[in-house]
């Protein structure tokens, strides 16, 4: 027991040794969070659609500032006219209607259309704040799961190696084939989690992309 101990131990420290130059590396390839967030702020889908909201309230202030906002009717009439001892003649007649507001009424309409506008104003920063702190869990998310997948490709490699010591030394008759199963059973662990960590360093940068409207490619 103590043995394995002392061997697992001594795995962690090569690993860790091995990884932490791997993610330096890899992180200078990295997009940055502000650029992400540079990103979202113009093509995120969530705050399109809260700046698609704000038009309207732009729209309810144009339309609110007309003067007259009902149209102006014309009516048109026409037929004989037949009188005792005068014979026949024709009449027409032209009507023209225009309705006229209330007093108050236009600047009631001006001053709900600028509160739309407002509260349209307020929630397009709400869901910007919303996006931005969503980016910034799912960013940080996405590093962790790269700092995952880094590790586990290093520990894929290391526990090949010591498979292969391990055949060595079988074939040497220094250990049995326990000692092989074992390095056999850890090598099949380390392939199945560094597929786990591959599918979840994508799905954390699926989802920020998602969020920041990114392309998915």
């Amino acid at each position: 027991m103590s043995r394995s101990l002392a061997r697992r131990g001594l795995l962690g420290v090569l690993v860790v040794s091995l990884w932490c130059p791997a993610i330096i590396a890899r992180a200078q390839d990295a997009v940055s969070l502000e650029r992400v967030l540079a990103h979202a702020d113009a093509h995120a889908p969530l705050i399109l659609a809260a700046r698609a909201r704000l038009e309207e309230g732009g729209a309810a202030r144009r339309g609110a500032d007309r003067l007259l906002t009902d149209p102006l009717s014309v009516e048109l009439g026409g037929g004989p006219r037949i009188a005792d001892g005068t014979g026949s003649d024709f009449d027409m007649v032209v009507a023209l209607t225009q309705p006229i507001e209330v007093a108050g009424e236009r600047g009631l309409r001006i001053e709900a259309a600028d509160r739309l506008s407002a509260r349209r104003g307020a929630e397009l920063e709400a869901v910007r704040w919303q996006v931005h702190r969503e980016i910034h869990f799912a960013y940080h998310q996405a590093i962790e799961a790269r700092a995952r997948l880094e590790a586990q490709r290093e520990w894929l490699a290391f526990t090949e190696r010591l498979l292969e010591i391990a055949r060595g030394r079988v074939s040497a008759g220094d250990v049995g084939p326990l000692e092989l199963a074992i390095a056999e059973a850890e090598l099949a662990g380390a392939r199945q989690r560094l597929v786990e960590a591959e599918a979840r360093a994508l799905d954390t940068r699926l989802a920020m992309a998602e969020l920041a409207g990114w392309p998915a490619s």
